[in-house]
């Protein structure tokens, strides 16, 4: 007798399983799936990618997973616990792995080599994020270069951009269109205009300098120095200094 699931929502498929049963689901190792009820040994549910196919699937298959449910009952919806990028990351290489298979069918090795060394880069990324012994500083370094990193897969593959608040993938059911407009707006103009370079010039003109030893050479060194902060701007430059000057 099938029953609605209570703490089995949502979980990660540990082997494939072709599904050739009556009303069986297929699934591929790395798939996420959503379940609604179980009955000795069995799940039934559906690939959060492809919710409109229903199915049933060996429970031993499954990793459970935490996961918050939004809407309990009918229409409900899991959320994952974990990081969103983390999720963010293992969706996109899944993607990129079909599509890095057809660049070397197409003969695109360049990108194809590319590809293949960024995959690899971001695995090790996942890696560390998961492992957990990252200092709050690291962490939000890593996840910028993650996103990074995803980002430019996905232009290169032709992929749509995601919108992001903080690194984290922004949900457009929780976000108006014109703010997200706004959001995609000015992310393309950061990219397009590049900050402008600060350059100063400082010329200085030393007129007296008191020495016990004048008839020798010296070698004096200058600071740019902030008297609000009362510290040096920046490390000391040289100057040599002689009889003439």
């Amino acid at each position: 007798m099938w029953i609605p699931t209570e703490q089995e929502k949502y979980g990660v498929v540990l082997a494939s399983f072709r599904g050739t049963i009556q009303h069986g689901l297929p699934l591929e190792i790395g798939d996420t799936v959503q379940i609604l009820e179980k009955c000795e040994g069995w799940y039934r549910g559906f690939i959060l990618k492809n919710p409109n196919i229903k199915g049933i699937f060996p429970s031993c298959f499954i990793h459970l997973k935490n996961a918050h449910v939004k809407n309990k009952g009918q229409f409900e919806t899991v959320i994952p616990v974990e990081d969103s990028v983390i999720t963010e990351m293992t969706s996109t290489l899944r993607e990129w792995g079909a599509m890095w298979k057809q660049l070397y069918v197409k003969n695109e090795g360049d990108l194809f080599h590319r590809l293949w060394h960024v995959m690899n880069e971001i695995l090790d990324l996942r890696r560390q994020v998961l492992v957990g012994h990252l200092t709050h500083d690291r962490m939000r370094d890593v996840k910028q270069h993650i996103t990074a990193r995803l980002d430019w897969g996905n232009e290169q593959l032709g992929l749509d951009l995601v919108p992001r608040q903080e690194f984290s993938m922004v949900d457009p059911d929780e976000i108006s269109v014109t703010e997200l407009y706004r959001m995609m707006e000015n992310r393309h103009r950061k990219k397009e205009t590049p900050a402008p370079a600060s350059t100063h010039h400082l010329f200085v003109h030393v007129k007296s300098l008191m020495s016990a030893n004048l008839g020798e050479e010296l070698e004096v060194f200058f600071h740019i120095y902030d008297g609000r902060e009362g510290r040096p701007l920046r490390s000391p430059t040289l100057g040599a200094w002689c009889q003439r000057g």
